[in-house]
């Protein structure tokens, strides 16, 4: 799998293979809310091959 890291996000992907079922967990941990995680975020998510994007599990912590 491809590099999934973004400069200034705390962001962790898993992929999880079970059977016939290819799914993406992600955690992201965000201590000062600010809009700029979310293009950061989105930056991480065009790194995903589109075959993994349709099936994404996100846990977000804005502390």
């Amino acid at each position: 799998m491809t590099r999934l890291e973004v400069e200034g996000l705390e962001v962790m992907w898993i992929k999880l293979i079970c059977l016939r079922l290819n799914v993406l967990i992600g955690v992201v941990h965000a201590p000062s809310y600010d809009a700029d995680v979310f293009s950061k975020l989105r930056s991480s998510r065009e790194f995903i091959p589109a075959l993994l994007r349709r099936k994404i599990v996100l846990a977000v912590d804005f502390n």
